[in-house]
């Protein structure tokens, strides 16, 4: 054999055409070009795609982080910034206060009852509180602890409104609906404290970076390594919603 196309490789490797294409521009391999610039796996590239799936399947890793320690091994300077990281000891900044938030708000409009492909028959039935409702309580429920009670008001398969009381003696309010076209939608969540605001556009800050980030540590998880959004933090969040559901419907 003197090589394959990346067609002929995916049927021998079990890789699909278009994972090999992410592997080489990882650099993970690097296959050789055909006169006419098509690739070509030869049998060495083909042995390291059988023991780099090896390698995923006996550590439990991704792609992502095979692709990333390549990265640390290449980049001396990105290596040594993420050594410091790991190295430093967490410390609140000096100007900020301890458990100084007084309150916040999330608002999430969305258009998944509309039409469209996220117009599953789970979402039409039980409406946004469901779908939107995690999201925007989690974050609010991260930033200003955990939510102790919650009262609910609106109409479940319209506009749905939360008051949360956290922990910490914090209010926030929630604003939920999925009947929005898409030019009216927002995903923004907003706290505030005695000296200070933060808002995010939510739906601004989910970059290309975040969705890999999250296979990689749902993997971990899958693998039993601990995660603060673990099955825990899941049932509370499902309570807390579970609660204003059963007020919704009464």
């Amino acid at each position: 054999m003197d090589a394959l196309t990346i067609h002929e490789a995916a049927e021998t490797t079990g890789w699909s055409p278009r994972m090999l294409r992410y592997v080489e521009s990882s650099g993970l391999i690097e296959a050789r070009r055909s006169p006419a610039g098509y690739r070509l796996f030869g049998p060495e590239e083909l042995q390291r795609l059988r023991t780099l799936r090896e390698l995923l399947d006996e550590r439990g890793v991704t792609l992502q982080e095979v692709g990333f320690a390549l990265r640390l091994r290449r980049d001396e300077d990105l290596a040594r910034a993420v050594e410091a990281w790991f190295e430093a000891q967490p410390a609140r900044p000096a100007d900020v206060a301890a458990d100084d938030w007084l309150g916040g708000r999330g608002v999430f409009l969305g258009g998944a009852q509309v039409g469209g492909p996220f117009a599953t028959p789970w979402r039409l039935e039980r409406g946004p509180l469901l779908d939107l409702g995690p999201h925007v309580v989690d974050l609010l429920d991260a930033v200003l602890g955990p939510v102790v009670a919650v009262r609910a008001s609106g109409d479940l398969l319209g506009w749905v409104g939360l008051l949360l009381t956290h922990e910490s003696g914090a209010v926030s309010d929630v604003a939920l609906c999925a009947l929005m076209e898409p030019a009216a939608g927002r995903t923004s969540v907003e706290v505030h404290g005695p000296t200070r605001s933060v808002a995010v556009d939510v739906g601004a800050a989910l970059d290309r970076d975040v969705f890999p980030t999250v296979a990689a540590e749902l993997a971990r998880t899958a693998a039993r390594e601990p995660h603060p959004l673990d099955v825990v933090r899941g049932l509370h969040l499902q309570r807390v919603l579970a609660d204003a559901e059963a007020q919704l419907r009464d």
